[in-house]
Order: structure tokens, then C-alpha cells, then sequence
């Protein structure tokens, strides 16, 4: 790492630093240490290894918080004000070295190093002064007056002598203040005359029982005893020394902010274990990964790479990066994008926090961070909080692209609906004024046929689709020949695309081949298929249909010449609503449902469907694969109307027009019909006429056709009467209302015609 060095005074030069740093060392009555920036021991004299009681192995390398515990809170403060050139003192503090109390007192004073703020820790021994008042009585009682010499009326220690109250069998009963300096009395709360003579009984209380055994046992051994006691909110050390046969004397040295220094440090040391205890919990436990790197930065000082110093548990599930603490972002990611490297350079340099979503390419993902600085400028550290938000991405993307297809859906459906339209206007007008059987009154009749059979398969589509994506749709399987299906299924279409100038190939194989499946259905798929063909195919063109069996699979193939597609098309023309570029002319038209039920409908028969195309103007090939049944023989039921006597058929149905133009094609039929306009009139026809058969409307104005047929059903003269729904209603639940209500059949407008002679013909 390079670091610029700060500007100020000219350095000194290598030589006159190293003699500096010697003298510094070697000077007498001081010890000194030389602390890197991570608190490690790097040098320490002589007199400061005295000071701790260490050898020099013992203390270079080690933490120098775990060499002076009491120096803590100092060190701490010193870290912090360091970068600045601050000094911080260290307050006096006793240290036991090889059996003997010592007090020591120093600063703390900052150091620039290449790898950022070191310490140097200097000591000074105050033993001497610290324990002054103590040296002074221990003196006097060696001259011949002990009594006078011990008393200090100036010294700031508390001192009293006592002399023994001894019983009738020189037993020491009690203890009696004989004199006491100016810092006792104030300690006792007591004058001169209120003390002198009275006992310690009488002056301490209760507290006096444990005083008077050291004092006994002082006298009695003539070893002295120290210990601590808290006397009116002070914390005191008491030494109890021998004087003479029958007096000891006391002194008391006043520890109060020592002992509370150690008490905030200890509480300091505790609040900081739970907080960091807490920290870690909150760390190892947050679903978002968390980090922090120290950002590396080359010699132009530019952000060129970053370490990862600390991560947390779900670091790895957000990343996919293993045993990450420690190594490099491109020693794991060679690959990863610069900007990343910016932003947290960024952020190290400025200290400014950001939040920010990216997307890292080199791990595959998509996240939402917030990075912030921690630590000094110099360490060049940043803390990372972030999200893995790839999946919320890929959803957002999915519903932005729905959203924009059915937009575009909505406006493709208003286009395909109104086209039929106007062709269907205009010939009923020509029907209004050309004359019956002209070739004028032909063709817009054939126009009608044409354009109303596209809007009946336009909702057709639109209502399989949605059946086949809620589960809707109940396949009718029958062993059937694939063979058959598609050769009625391309005669049924031959004539529109020939209309459109495309030439139409089959290529069946020469056995059968046998699925089970639903002939209805899979004739709409290969339907849709040639109307897929026919709608990108120009005149000209060529469309073929293969049927095949391989690989246990039956084959329908259809194959075109025309526009083609782009790869990316292949997988989405299957969606619902999806088309290729089109222009706003529209030429070719649809919905883009065709293919979306060809998907569903395969799929329901436990088969596949594939598109492939060499590209553009290079032609299509949609391959439809459906499993194969044993072998056998069956015969294709086909739909036709038997020739049956007329029927007496009532329509009940609200609108006017449709009514009556089913009871036309029932009376071209050979059938009598009758329309009624609502339930109530189609109820009391229906009790006049007895009809054979009643075509009802499930949506009146007046009842529902479900209490239609509720009523008609309670009539005993009606019960052979066979009523058939027609309605728009035709999800599956709609025909389980209407078997409930009593209807025999269900069809759905506008009826197929074959399904509504047949279902007219059926015997109730």
C-alpha cells in the first residue's frame, strides 16, 4: 500500500531519526515502548520492561492492552485522537512487580508508520511519591520521640495513632485516638478535642470489631497489615504499622478515583464484550450479506482491487464466494466489472455512504447495496450491507414484458375484431338491395359465412386458452389413426390456402399410425398449424404436412416456405398473445393464440412441440410429437346428421336478431320454430305449444334461463320436452349449472351446426 506522507516540517533524515529514537530509549528513569498500528509490541527498553515486569520475549508481539490492563481506556482514547498528533496522558496506576507495590504514571504519544499510527508508551515510576506519607511515619518512628515524629500536621494522608485500652487482666479491650493529623480529622468529621481520648467504639460503631483484631493482631505480631475499605463513600488503602508496646498507627490513603477508574473500566470492558456479543449475534444472523473489505489502491492511487477483511454467515448463499475473508475480489473474481471498484474507492476515500443496485456480471447476479466508511480515513475500510436481488429483477422484467404484450394483445384483439366487421356491413347492405339468387346476393352471403366463422374462431381461441391455463379443458381420447385426422384436417383447409396462391403437400406414411387422443382436438392443432402456414406463407409459396412414426413418437410436421424467424422467436411464439414484427397494416393478422394452444393442447395429450427455421425468408417447420398407442384397428367417427322427422323447436332468446335468424335456419331445416323474447314469454309458449325441443338463452332480461328451465321442468305436460342451452357461458362449471337446472344439452354461441342437429336429434 502507498501512502503519501503528511505535510508539516522537513523529515528528518534516516540517520538523525535512528540516534532520536536511541536517546529516547536510553534515558534513564523512563520506559519506554514502541507500539504498531494494530497495538502489537515492536520495542521496549529496559525500565519499562522493570515497569510491567516482563522480559523483552514476553512483550514484543504481544497486544499491549493485555501488558497494561489499567492503561486501557487510554489506549483506546489514544487510538482515536492519534491521527490527529494528539498525546493522551495515562493516569497513575499501582502495578506489583516481583512482590512490591509500584506506581507508575506516562503518555501515550503518536507515531506515523507506513502501515498508519503507531504509539509510543512512555512511563515514569512515582512509587516514591505515592507512598510518601508512608516513608515520612516509617522514618520518624525511628527517632527517639516516636510519638511526635509520626505526626505530620502537612501530610494529605489520613493519619491517626491509637494506644490500647487493656482490662483488668491486660487484655486489649478497646482503642483510644491519641493523635491524629489534619487529613484524619476531616475523614472522621471530627475536631481535635472531639477526638483525642475517646475510643474507637465510641468513633466508628459497629464498624470497630474488625478494626480493633488488625489492630490487636498488628500490635501482638508487630508485622504490619494493609488492606482496602470504603469508609463514607471513599475508597480508602489503610496501612496498620506497630509503634510502641501499646500504640499502632494508622494511615489511610485516599484510592476513591483509582477504584473508580478500575470500576468504569471494568464496566467499559463488560459493555463492550456485550456490545461486541450483540454485534456478532446481529452479524452471523441477518439474511443479507454483509462485508467489509479494506479497498487497495495503486501507485497512482487509484482504487485497483479489495481485501476482504470480515464477512458474515450468508455472505456466501448472496455471493457464491467461499472462504472469502482474507483473499482478494480478483483473486476470487478475475472478472469483476471496474465500477465496482470505483464506487467503493469512492466511498473510502470521501467517507460519504451510498446506496446503490448494480449488477456484477463476472457472479451471475443482480444487487442492492448500501456501502459506508468505517474506521479512520487511513484504513481505508468500508462496510458492505447488500441483497442478492437477481430473481426480483427477472420477475420485474417478466411483468414489464407481460405487461407490454398485453398492451399489445389489447390492441391486436380491437384490430381483429373490428375487421370481420365491415365486410359483414357491407353485405348485409348488398343483401337489402341486390336481388335474391344474384350472383351480388351469392357473394356477400358466402362474405357473411367467411368473416362470421373468424370471429367465432377468434373467441374460440381466446376461451381455450384460458380453459387450457386453468386445467379446464377434459380431453375425449379414442384410439385414433394420426393419419386420418390430418387428411380431413388439410382437405377441410386445402381451398384457403389455394385461395391465397400456396400449394399444399401431404405426405402420409403408409401404415397407421395409432395414438390415443382426443380427433377433435388434435384436428385443431394441426387447424392451427396450417393457418400458422398460411398466414406467413406468400402466394407462391409451398406448405407441406408429414405424418411419421419415430422414435415411439407419432409425427406431424408441417412445413413452409415463407417469412420465417429469428431464433429468438423460436421458444416465444409459443406464449400466449407473442408475434413476430409486425407493421401497423397487419397483413398477416391474428392474435398470437394459435400456437400457444397448439403448446397446450399437445401437451395435454403428454407430447411436444418444436419450431425451427434457418431465419428470415428462409421458411418454417413447426414438429408436433405425440406418444404412440399399440397397434390396431379403429374407425374415425364422423359427424353427420341423420334424416330425422321435423321437430317443434321454441328459441328463447333476448336478442332479436340472433333469434330469429336460428329460427330461419331451423325452418330451412324442415323444423316449426317459434322465438320468444324473455323467460315469462317463453314460459307460457312453451305450456301453449308443447315444443319438442327449446333452445334457451342463459342471460334474460327478466329471469335467468336457469329458473327458465326450473319452471319448464316442474310442468308435468313438458317433462319429454328436451331443453338445450345456448349460451356464451361455456366454461366447464357453466354446464354443470346448467345439467342442475335441467337442461339436457349445452352449446355455446354461435352453435356448430353439426353439434346443434345433432344435439336437437337426441332423444331425451
Amino acid at each position: 500500500m502507498h501512502l503519501t506522507p503528511p505535510r508539516g516540517p522537513a523529515p528528518v533524515t534516516a540517520v538523525g531519526a535512528n540516534a532520536l529514537a536511541e536517546l529516547l530509549f536510553d534515558e534513564a528513569g523512563s520506559g519506554r515502548c514502541l507500539v504498531a498500528p494494530d497495538g502489537t509490541v515492536l520495542r521496549a527498553n529496559p525500565e519499562w520492561l522493570r515497569a510491567t515486569g516482563l522480559t523483552l520475549d514476553e512483550a514484543i508481539g504481544r497486544d499491549v492492552l493485555e501488558l497494561l490492563p489499567q492503561a486501557r481506556e487510554a489506549a483506546i482514547a489514544a487510538r482515536t485522537l492519534a491521527p490527529a498528533g494528539q498525546r493522551t496522558d495515562l493516569p497513575r496506576h499501582a502495578r506489583w512487580v516481583a512482590g512490591r507495590e509500584t506506581w507508575w504514571e506516562g503518555t501515550l504519544s503518536p507515531v506515523p508508520m507506513e502501515a498508519g499510527c503507531g504509539l509510543l508508551v512512555t512511563l515514569r515510576d512515582v512509587t516514591a511519591d505515592a507512598t510518601a506519607s508512608e516513608a515520612a511515619v516509617e522514618e520518624a518512628l525511628c527517632r527517639s520521640d516516636a510519638r511526635a515524629a509520626a505526626v505530620s500536621r502537612n501530610m494529605r494522608d489520613h493519619l491517626v495513632l491509637l494506644e490500647a485500652v487493656r482490662g483488668p487482666t491486660c487484655e486489649i479491650e478497646d482503642w483510644r485516638y491519641v493523635d491524629a493529623n489534619e487529613g484524619a480529622l476531616e475523614l472522621l468529621a471530627k475536631t481535635r478535642d472531639g477526638l483525642i481520648g475517646r475510643t474507637v467504639r465510641e468513633v466508628l460503631g459497629a464498624r470497630a470489631a474488625g478494626v480493633h483484631e488488625r489492630m490487636v493482631r498488628v500490635l501482638e505480631t508487630g508485622v504490619r497489615e494493609r488492606y482496602e475499605a470504603t469508609f463514607r463513600d471513599r475508597a480508602l488503602l489503610i496501612t496498620i504499622f506497630p509503634v510502641d508496646a501499646d500504640t499502632v498507627g494508622s494511615a489511610a490513603v485516599d484510592v476513591t478515583e483509582r477504584v473508580r477508574g478500575e470500576e468504569e473500566r471494568r464496566r467499559v470492558e463488560a459493555a463492550l464484550r456485550e456490545s461486541e456479543a450483540r454485534y456478532r449475534l446481529l452479524f452471523d444472523s441477518i439474511d443479507e450479506g454483509f462485508c467489509i473489505i479494506e479497498v487497495l489502491f495503486d501507485a497512482a492511487g487509484a482504487p485497483a482491487d479489495y481485501r476482504f477483511v470480515e464477512v458474515n454467515r450468508a455472505f456466501e448463499k448472496q455471493t457464491g464466494l467461499v472462504d472469502a475473508a482474507g483473499k482478494r475480489m480478483r483473486e476470487l473474481a478475475p472478472a469483476h466489472e471496474e465500477h465496482w471498484f470505483q464506487i467503493y474507492g469512492r466511498v473510502a476515500l470521501t467517507g460519504e455512504p451510498i446506496r446503490f443496485e448494480n449488477r456484477a456480471e463476472a457472479l451471475g447476479r443482480v444487487y442492492d447495496v448500501y456501502a459506508f466508511r468505517v474506521g479512520p480515513p487511513e484504513g481505508r475500510r468500508v462496510a458492505i450491507l447488500f441483497s442478492d436481488i437477481s430473481e426480483r429483477k427477472r420477475v420485474e422484467e417478466k411483468l414489464r414484458e407481460a405487461d407490454r404484450r398485453k398492451s399489445e394483445f389489447l390492441g391486436v384483439l380491437s384490430h381483429e375484431l373490428r375487421n370481420p366487421l365491415a365486410p359483414i356491413r357491407n353485405s348485409t347492405l348488398i343483401l337489402e338491395r341486390a336481388p335474391a339468387g344474384s350472383p351480388a346476393a351469392v357473394r356477400a352471403r358466402e362474405v357473411i359465412q367467411r368473416q362470421t366463422e373468424h370471429l367465432s374462431r377468434l373467441v374460440d381461441d381466446l376461451l381455450d386458452v384460458e380453459r387450457i391455463a386453468r386445467g379446464k379443458v377434459q380431453l375425449s381420447r379414442t384410439r385414433l389413426d394420426l393419419r386420418d385426422v390430418v387428411r380431413k384436417t388439410c382437405d377441410d383447409h386445402r381451398s384457403v390456402l389455394e385461395q391465397g396462391g400456396v400449394e399444399m403437400r401431404l405426405d402420409l406414411p403408409f401404415g397407421p399410425v395409432w395414438v390415443e387422443g382426443d380427433a377433435t382436438r388434435i384436428s385443431q392443432v394441426v387447424g392451427n398449424l396450417l393457418h400458422n402456414a398460411a398466414k406467413f406463407t406468400a402466394a407462391g409459396g409451398r406448405v407441406e404436412v408429414e405424418v411419421a412414426s419415430r422414435e415411439e413418437n407419432g409425427l406431424i410436421a408441417v412445413r413452409d416456405t415463407g417469412a420465417g424467424m429469428i431464433p429468438e422467436d423460436l421458444e416465444r411464439i409459443f406464449q400466449p398473445f407473442a408475434q413476430g414484427e409486425q407493421g401497423l397494416a397487419r397483413t398477416e393478422g391474428g392474435l398470437g393464440l394459435g400456437l400457444a394452444l397448439v403448446k397446450g393442447l399437445v401437451e395435454l395429450h403428454g407430447g411436444s412441440v418444436r419450431a425451427r427455421s434457418k431465419g428470415p425468408g428462409r421458411g418454417s417447420e413447426l414438429t408436433v410429437r405425440l406418444p404412440l398407442a399399440a397397434a390396431g384397428a379403429t374407425t374415425l367417427r364422423r359427424r353427420g346428421r341423420a334424416e330425422t322427422a321435423p321437430r317443434r323447436i321454441l328459441v328463447i332468446e333476448d336478442n332479436l336478431d340472433a333469434g330469429q335468424t336460428l329460427a330461419d335456419l331451423l325452418e330451412l331445416e324442415g323444423h316449426r320454430a317459434h322465438v320468444a323474447s324473455d323467460g315469462r314469454e317463453g314460459i307460457a309458449l312453451a305450456r301453449e305449444l308443447k315444443p319438442d325441443v327449446v333452445l334457451c338463452d342463459i342471460g334474460l332480461p327478466d329471469m335467468s334461463g336457469h329458473d327458465v328451465a326450473r319452471a319448464l321442468r316442474s310442468d308435468a305436460t313438458l317433462r319429454s320436452t328436451r331443453l338445450i342451452a345456448l349460451t356464451g357461458y361455456a366454461q366447464p362449471e357453466d354446464r354443470q349449472r346448467a345439467r342442475e337446472a335441467g337442461f339436457d344439452g349445452h352449446l355455446p354461441k354461435p352453435p356448430d351446426l353439426e353439434e346443434l342437429w345433432r344435439s336437437i336429434e337426441e332423444r331425451s
